[in-house]
């Protein structure tokens, strides 16, 4: 194995690390239900393009001399990685339907399942005839017609995006939600149009190391732009997304229901506002880790797991 595969294996490996810490960052700081979902999305998308890409680089160093052990292990991933796949969309369709205030419907989970159900059938029943036959005239049709399938659920996907999103009221929601399927778009389309051309010397000539970097590089790439506007736009805009705060006999009612003290009242003023856990420690004049402490409490006491739970509660939806 060539010293340039193991550099390029671990940044693959730390960029995908990278990308998973800042969306569970933006998870535990800001709580909304859509970055539950986002999060989920970019761990499964990584861990599919570390077994994909990162692995099937590695390989091809390994076996360069064995190119029938290369196939077989290609096949294994491949079959393995699938079903990561298939998880990382379900959770890529998710967050932009909570992020426009959509739900998924039973009916609709039932269809994606059913389709990625029998695709991955095929991809199996693929594999197998390969193995037994090694013949490409049955598989390469089998992986030709899963691919383009893939490539419509995430179209799909992405048109969910701006038709949700134009019927959204809140202006914050909507721009972050077309902003981040502009940038999802037009990395997608760069994926499918390099991919045509990357893709064919990518299985063709496995002993190629550029090619093999090229579709890795592009591919973990893909998150990077959405993930950084999200984290900005978050910052600056994350009081504004409050859109309303609670009535004023509301707040004192909900007070004294769940026995909130003076000073889980100030906190609870300043979460309204969607100021930070530093912020509200400046303010106070108090530690953070008091705040976290206060916050903790306060989950407790009124049965919630985050502030967009506790905003709710207080308003009373």
């Amino acid at each position: 194995m060539s010293f340039i595969s193991l550099v390029y294996y671990f940044l693959s490996l730390a960029a995908s690390v990278i990308m998973i810490v800042i969306s569970h960052r933006l998870l535990k700081k800001y709580g909304y239900k859509f970055l539950n979902f986002y999060f989920l999305y970019v761990v499964f998308y990584y861990v599919y393009g570390f077994l994909t890409f990162t692995s099937r680089l590695i390989l091809s160093r390994i076996f360069i001399e064995a190119p029938d052990m290369l196939n077989t292990a290609s096949q294994v991933i491949g079959a393995t990685a699938l079903p990561v796949l298939f998880i990382s969309l379900f959770f890529a369709m998710s967050w932009i339907r909570d992020l426009t205030g959509k739900r998924i419907p039973i009916r609709l989970k039932t269809i994606y399942w059913t389709v990625q159900s029998v695709l991955l059938a095929a991809f199996l029943y693929g594999v197998a005839n390969l193995e037994k036959t090694n013949d490409f005239s049955l598989a390469g049709p089998i992986f030709e017609v899963i691919s383009t399938l893939e490539i419509l659920i995430i179209l799909i996907i992405l048109i969910q995006t701006y038709l949700y999103a134009r019927s959204q009221t809140d202006v914050n929601r909507k721009r972050l939600a077309m902003n981040l399927a502009h940038m999802y778009l037009a990395g997608f389309a760069l994926m499918v149009v390099f991919g045509k051309f990357i893709r064919i010397p990518f299985y063709i000539y496995p002993g190629e190391l550029f090619f093999q970097v090229a579709v890795t590089i592009l591919f973990f790439s893909l998150n990077i732009p959405p993930l950084l506007y999200l984290y900005f736009f978050l910052k600056k805009h994350h009081g504004e997304w409050v859109t309303h705060g609670p009535e004023p006999a509301r707040l004192r009612d909900f007070y004294t229901r769940y026995d909130i003290t003076g000073r889980e009242e100030e906190i609870i003023d300043l979460l309204m506002e969607g100021k930070t856990n530093e912020e509200i420690g400046d303010e106070l004049f108090i530690s953070t880790k008091t705040v976290k402490n206060n916050i903790s409490t306060i989950y407790k006491k009124t049965g919630v797991k985050n502030r967009v739970q506790l905003s709710n509660l207080l308003r009373g939806e």
